[in-house]
């Protein structure tokens, strides 16, 4: 018989591809729900804390904690990415993403049951490395099932240096860059506890996760255009971002719901980029501002006639711990000017984020159009998966 009759006989037989397997509705959204619940757990860690911080560090005793409960769990994030993706690659989705559940439960224990700043941060950190596979493993767990065009737009978390190279994946990084101190700046000029200072951001956090995210993701799977949304969003972040340089202690509730929807709309926009280590560099940036601006304001609160105990409580670093300070203050005045050194040295974080909103909307015009893909082969991942038909034709046509 002739080998290579053979041989065509039997690469007729085998497929190139694995047939795409045809889910059920119900098994689908029995899927999306478990992955989405996943991420849930994963997103609110990181809303909740946002709130809470200042109170946490008063409690605590501990100034330097505010940047390091954010910063720990940044680092540990950032640092683990990589390492559970090619995990799952080797052991399989489901075993990872089951392991970091479990891990997450254990490290959300420690958090809870802290007793000092230092137990903290380690409980944060491990909520970081655990954070940092739970949300690139749900989002590959969906490009694994579903086509491009069905997931999206999406991102691969694993970026190899080469990609910095085009300017495309330059400007997308520089677009990323973002901020948020709202928390802060509600607990200490409008006196709000972390739980209202949690309801009074929910105008950005509805628009951004939710409402903005679902269209642009529904108008780019039905025209496969996304460059204008990109370009339209940086516009749009700049001037939102922009808006909150005029927060004071005067401002109402309908102006800054208004600012926040606008700028929550923006970063919906713009939420498919980001980059977890210009978060965190943003979150040192803001800090560093915030505490010159405090300390520059010493003199400021002497001669409101504040007791000095408290004006080394609300100078420099140790202003982001003690907020609460402000509620215990009787006299009007005093209490007016803490709010005004408050308000003051926010605004440097409104300023810088504004400026690195406008660097990203012209870094946007440097975006070049990528033709999204329509077809879908799923990948099979996993110490027992087989591999591909198309890699062996070669070496067996080369036998023959």
């Amino acid at each position: 018989m002739d080998p290579n009759a053979e041989l065509e006989s039997s690469t007729e037989a085998m497929p190139l591809h694995e047939p795409r397997k045809n889910r059920s509705r119900l098994r689908v959204t029995a899927v999306l729900v478990s992955l989405f619940s996943t991420l849930f757990i994963s997103a609110l860690i990181v809303t909740i804390v946002a709130t809470t911080i200042p109170t946490i560090t008063a409690d605590l005793h501990s100034a330097a904690g505010y940047s390091w409960i954010g910063g720990a769990f940044t680092l540990g994030n950032t640092a683990f990415l990589a390492v559970w993706a090619k995990l799952s690659d080797i052991w399989g989705r489901k075993p990872i993403l089951l392991t970091l559940v479990a891990l997450y439960f254990c490290s959300s224990i420690i958090c809870a049951t802290s007793k000092s700043i230092g137990m903290l941060i380690a409980g944060r950190a491990l909520q970081g490395m655990t954070c940092g596979g739970i949300t690139p493993l749900v989002m590959i767990t969906i490009s694994d099932i579903f086509s491009m065009s069905q997931a999206r737009l999406s991102k691969c978390p694993l970026m190899p240096l080469k990609l910095f190279q085009r300017k495309s994946n330059v400007a997308c990084v520089v677009i990323g860059f973002t901020q948020l101190f709202l928390p802060l700046f509600f607990q200490s000029i409008w006196e709000a506890s972390p739980t209202r200072s949690g309801v009074l951001i929910l105008p950005m956090t509805i628009t951004e996760k939710s409402v903005t995210g679902i269209i642009c993701g529904l108008i780019i799977h039905r025209t496969g255009r996304y460059i204008e949304i990109i370009r339209a969003g940086t516009v749009l972040f700049a001037l939102g971002i922009g808006l909150h340089i005029h927060f004071s202690e005067t401002s109402s509730l309908a102006e800054i719901a208004s600012i926040e929807t606008i700028a929550g709309i923006s970063a919906g926009m713009l939420f498919d980029p980001p980059l977890l280590a210009l978060q965190a560099m943003a979150t040192v940036l803001g800090g560093v501002l915030f505490q010159n601006g405090m300390r520059m304001r010493t003199q400021a609160l002497k001669n409101a006639g504040l007791p000095e105990t408290v004006v080394e409580q609300l100078s420099g670093d140790a202003a982001a711990a003690n907020v609460d300070v402000i509620k215990t203050l009787s006299d009007l005045t005093q209490k007016l000017v803490v709010k005004r050194a408050f308000a003051s040295s926010f605004r440097y974080i409104w300023i810088l984020a504004t400026c690195l909103a406008v660097c990203g909307a012209f870094a946007s015009l440097l975006i070049s159009k990528q033709v999204l893909n329509t077809e879908h082969v799923e990948t099979e991942t996993g110490s027992k998966k087989n591999e591909p038909v198309t890699a062996e034709l070669p070496r067996l046509q080369a036998t023959n």
